[in-house]
């Protein structure tokens, strides 16, 4: 089995000469972005080796997500092949913390690139503060935007109010942070699934995302927060001030993910 671009050609060929089925889980598909969300050199590269990869004669393709289950379509990808099996999580990680930053929290969970659209949610939070005077914003991840961002922080005088946490290596510790936030936010625009938005209704915190064909598939429209335009940084910031401001709307979507997240229990799946 392949579980990523670096391993599906070994994988394959490891398959074949071990006369074994051959199996590629596929979380995403990036031709025609490669060089969009890479660069020239590495983008070239990444067209080049994904374009080997869908040629070569697997026995079964499985997608996280009906979205990629339909990029796999329009590559030609035999549709008896594929099978889509969602990622999960284990419930049990994730229980609902009384313990909560002081001033209200947003908290995003990203690699700091161009199609993470992190540079929206921090023009909402400009935008947001006007009505929400304590927010906060906790960004981690790190990346190739990273000083692009800091610069828009401080262009937009939101240092004291967003705090980029940077790569944090135990997952437990970044889950404390989700479980700590009062919302979480991704305004990313291109994903295979979205796992960080179940750890999110698990970990009973509402969420605010773009509209991305993925994203509405993982949340079935919504349940458990709100969906905002894609790259609209104002309507982002819309979202997020009705959410925390509304009691009673923040109470209803965190009782909807509870009943959401019951599909993707990895019990379930498996």
């Amino acid at each position: 089995e392949g579980y990523s671009f670096i391993s599906y050609i070994p994988a394959y060929f490891s398959a074949k000469k071990q006369k074994a089925k051959a199996v590629a889980t596929y979380h995403e598909v990036w031709l025609g972005s490669w060089i969009k969300n890479k660069g020239l050199f590495t983008g070239l590269f990444g067209t080049i080796w994904e374009k080997i990869v869908l040629k070569l004669n697997w026995d079964f393709f499985i997608a996280v997500s009906k979205f990629t289950a339909k990029e796999l379509l329009k590559n030609n990808i035999d549709k008896c092949k594929i099978k889509v099996v969602p990622n999960g999580i284990n419930s049990s990680d994730y229980k609902f913390s009384k313990s909560k930053f002081k001033s209200t929290t947003i908290c995003t969970i990203s690699r700091l690139t161009t199609h993470k659209r992190i540079n929206d949610l921090i023009k909402a939070i400009y935008l947001v503060k006007r009505e929400i005077p304590n927010i906060k914003l906790i960004i981690i991840g790190k990346g190739p935007e990273m000083n692009n961002l800091q610069n828009l922080s401080k262009k937009l005088n939101l240092e004291n109010s967003i705090e980029f946490k940077g790569y944090i290596k135990e997952h437990s510790e970044v889950i404390k942070n989700l479980k700590k936030s009062h919302l979480f936010c991704s305004a990313s625009v291109l994903e295979g699934f979205g796992i960080v938005l179940l750890e999110a209704m698990a970990s009973k915190v509402p969420y605010v995302c773009s509209d991305i064909s993925v994203f509405k598939e993982v949340t079935n429209l919504g349940r458990g927060g709100l969906i905002f335009k894609k790259k609209d940084h104002t309507d982002l910031a819309k979202k997020i001030t009705l959410i925390l401001k509304d009691r009673k709307l923040y109470l209803k979507k965190i009782k909807e993910a509870e009943k959401q997240i019951e599909k993707y229990n990895w019990k379930k799946i498996s």
